[in-house]
């Protein structure tokens, strides 16, 4: 099955930190700007909040299968 993954890098004093999550629920960001990145179906989604009481800038690109 498709599946949805999340890259993240936060730029720590000293060293980046760099996680990689699987997000089988999906992803759910609000407030948010889409821009296709390549000539299919690849997508990065910048800005916005997770949730209310997380108040962080998210980066996360999607590709989505035909």
């Amino acid at each position: 099955p498709p599946r949805l993954f999340r890259l993240r890098v936060e730029l720590l004093q000293g060293s980046p930190l760099l996680s990689c999550e699987t997000l089988d629920t999906g992803l759910s960001i609000s407030s948010a700007i889409v821009t296709r990145t390549g000539p299919s179906h690849k997508y990065i989604i910048l800005g916005g909040y997770q949730s209310d009481s997380q108040k962080r800038m998210e980066c996360s690109t999607v590709i989505l299968d035909e």
